[in-house]
């Protein structure tokens, strides 16, 4: 007799979730840009995108690399882009040094069920001479932001 296979509904990999993260990062900007209204045109509207973009590099910018991720600065931008936007948020540390983000957005109806999106912030250590920039720069290149994590 055969062990039962599980089935999974999709597939995962660990390489995926800091993509994961800064989806997540650039879903909360987008989101605050949105929340102020939609009948932006023009020059308004891109200036908007503009900050959108500058939030996002400015999270790529953050070095969380191993052997010595900087946890604290991907905190606090978390915590100050879920602030911004109104979203209830708590900091958990099950291992010391090692922060947990929890952010609530909390829903008009709690008949509705929940999603939860879950992701870490650290990522294995850049190869840099492997770069044609820093990857920790955030160079926008045409429409594409050059990150270790984008």
């Amino acid at each position: 007799m055969y062990p039962r296979r599980s089935r999974r509904l999709f597939f995962f990999s660990w390489r995926f979730v800091p993509v994961l993260v800064a989806l997540a990062v650039l879903f909360i900007s987008t989101t605050a840009v949105l929340s102020y209204g939609t009948s932006k045109r023009g020059e308004e509207e891109e200036e908007d995108h503009a900050a959108v973009l500058r939030r996002f590099r400015d999270y790529l910018q953050i070095n969380t690399a191993h052997p010595s991720p900087d946890y604290k600065s991907a905190v606090d931008f978390l915590l100050s882009q879920a602030s911004e936007i109104g979203l209830d948020s708590r900091v958990l540390e099950f291992v010391e040094g090692k922060p947990l983000v929890l952010l609530t957005w909390k829903g008009k109806d709690p008949s509705i069920s929940s999603i939860l999106l879950n992701s870490h912030t650290d990522v294995v250590p850049a190869e840099r001479e492997k770069w044609l920039h820093d990857p920790f720069a955030a160079v926008q290149a045409q429409t594409l932001l050059l990150s270790q994590y984008s």
